[in-house]
């Protein structure tokens, strides 16, 4: 289907995340942050835990702490990524798709000219904002 990523596989060490598993770990976040377990732009260990036990019980996993930080660094590489494009003029979201559209096509190589990660992680961005 198009939008989704396949469920979660095992590529030697690295898991491929699903766009379920990935709504699953915000929302456990979300919930650790209003909790208490966030301090200034950190999570303590307790809502890493907490947000790995969610992603495993709900996908019936086995990750630990660490492929939950590694996650999350991804969502905050990509969302930067989003938000940067998004503050440019000629770039819009569009709902029905969920992704960011650019109708000028020499605008958009000269943009990715200039930064090849919205290029490479293109695909992969629009399902961040499911």
């Amino acid at each position: 289907m198009q939008g989704q990523r396949r469920e979660m596989k095992h590529k030697g060490k690295n898991v491929v995340w699903s766009v379920a598993m990935d709504k699953c770990l915000i929302e456990a976040l979300a919930i650790q942050a209003r909790n208490g377990n966030k301090i200034d732009k950190c999570f303590n260990e307790n809502a890493y835990t907490a947000a790995c036990v969610a992603v495993n019980s709900r996908f019936n996993l086995s990750l630990n702490n660490q492929k939950v930080v590694n996650r999350l660094k991804t969502i905050k590489k990509r969302y930067k990524i989003m938000r940067d494009m998004m503050n440019q003029d000629g770039f819009t979201w569009n709902p029905q798709a969920k992704m960011i559209e650019c109708d000028n096509d020499d605008l958009w190589k000269r943009y990715i000219a200039a930064h090849p990660d919205a290029r490479i992680r293109g695909s992969k961005l629009r399902c961040m904002m499911n």
